[in-house]
């Protein structure tokens, strides 16, 4: 208890396997479809990474102008690192597909973000995250499909 954060956080039976990736990797982009910032929607949030560092944050929405400005004011070089992966395994969990909502630990569901990991064991303390759900997407790993088209591979 003394340690505190991660070292006595336990989200099990809820269901969720997340890492924090090595530091300078992750390329590609991230595009995702509905978040919320400050109760409002962001909608097709598009986070492009080379090397581990995002290079550009584009979305829509009525939250999205707010989370720009968090994003701008914030100095904390942090903020733009890819910092966590998150893979839902709870297979009691399902979301109606219809749903505004999502969960990081319904079986299947990808979470992806920046800035802030120290929930996950990482050291980026930045003010600043974005970062969301994934829902219905398809994950190799080492040349195997480990998640396609949002549900677990045996």
């Amino acid at each position: 208890m003394a340690k505190g954060g991660p070292a006595v956080s336990v989200y099990l039976p809820a269901g969720e396997a997340y890492s924090t990736p090595v530091a300078g990797s992750g390329d590609g982009k991230v595009v995702i479809p509905l978040g919320y910032s400050q109760g409002k929607e962001v909608t097709n949030l598009t986070l492009t990474f080379a090397g581990g560092k995002m290079t550009a944050m584009t979305g829509t929405g009525p939250g999205f102008d707010s989370m720009k400005k968090a994003y701008d004011a914030t100095t904390d070089p942090g903020k733009d690192l890819l910092s966590y992966i998150d893979f839902g395994i709870n297979p009691n969990v399902k979301i109606w597909p219809a749903s505004k909502l999502g969960n990081w630990v319904q079986a299947g569901m990808v979470s992806i973000g920046t800035g802030n990991n120290m929930w996950a064991g990482g050291d980026n303390k930045a003010a600043f995250d974005a970062g969301g759900h994934l829902g219905g997407c398809t994950v190799t790993l080492d040349g195997k499909t480990i998640i396609e088209k949002g549900e677990w591979k045996s």
